[in-house]
């Protein structure tokens, strides 16, 4: 799709879940007409991005840590949780003491999720599992994100015990957990700065307009998620849609977590977009920390 001036759309990557919702919502209201928006899963949009077939969206948090040289982050925005999350569960049989040496299957879905798991796994439990993505015969535990989490989370079937991996790396971190960031490739950055500084604002209102009307959007979508609108607004007071300075060292130890297990070579150093600004900014922590 062409835009006013004859130039090409921005492209959105946009993640047909609850926890994205909200955003999505402002955008197209505040921002009606500006952008083209792509949807898929976040192992989907982790390609398209990496690609150059989108310019934007909210990505896994590993695909950064995987290609930042690509990327420039929005900054002030993420899919996080201080604790509990509910979406992001690993979904067992057994105790979690008892997967030692068992499999568990992995979510063809994320990627951030399933490095968290690994992480909860063996660095904060000493545990050493099997791993498989996708349903996996004799899987003893399964990692799973998004809606089906949501209501797994709430109404566990017979036999399930659900962890959520938000809680257990606060338990061991006393750190957020950030799941995705908000991304913007560094080409079209350099190219149509312009469009992505409004894209940087456009956010910023979209959130805010989304937040104001939650209840109102609890009522309109909990039938579509499985849910009741009490459970959707509650499952979206537990989100937090924003990157302050806490987030981003939960940001950083989780890369440094996800390099000790060989997911990552190097530790990346956040490099943002700025309104206004055709080069990355990169923030520096002013408490040391």
């Amino acid at each position: 799709m062409m835009g006013p001036g004859g130039t090409a759309l921005l492209r959105i990557g946009e993640i047909p879940y609850a926890n994205c919702l909200p955003i999505f919502h402002g955008l197209r209201e505040i921002a009606p007409g500006r952008y083209t928006y792509v949807p898929g899963e976040p192992v989907r949009l982790n390609a398209l991005l990496h690609r150059g077939e989108i310019d934007a969206g909210p990505c896994s948090s590993l695909e950064y840590g995987l290609h930042a040289a690509d990327y420039l982050l929005v900054p002030g925005h993420s899919i996080a949780a201080e604790g509990e999350v509910l979406s992001v569960v690993l979904v067992s049989r057994l105790p979690l003491a008892a997967l030692q040496g068992r499999t568990v299957a992995l979510s063809p879905r994320s990627a951030t999720s399933n490095a968290l798991a690994r992480i909860i796994l063996e660095r904060f439990h000493g545990l050493q599992c099997r791993y498989a993505v996708g349903e996996a015969d004799g899987a003893a535990a399964r990692v799973v994100i998004g809606d089906r989490a949501l209501r797994t989370a709430l109404r566990p079937g017979p036999g399930e015990r659900v962890y959520d991996l938000g809680r257990l790396w606060r338990d061991a971190t006393g750190l957020p957990a950030v799941f995705a960031l908000w991304m913007v490739r560094r080409d079209p950055a350099a190219a149509r700065p312009a469009e992505v500084a409004a894209l940087v604002r456009d956010l910023g209102s979209a959130r805010e307009y989304a937040l104001a009307r939650l209840e109102r959007l609890a009522e309109g979508a909990a039938a579509r998620v499985g849910v009741t609108p009490a459970e959707l607004l509650a499952y979206w007071r537990k989100i937090s849609f924003d990157l302050d300075r806490a987030k981003e060292r939960g940001l950083a130890r989780y890369f440094a977590e996800c390099r000790e297990l060989g997911l990552l070579r190097d530790l990346p150093e956040p490099a943002f977009a700025r309104p206004g600004c055709r080069a990355a900014v990169r923030r520096r922590e002013e408490d040391g920390s």
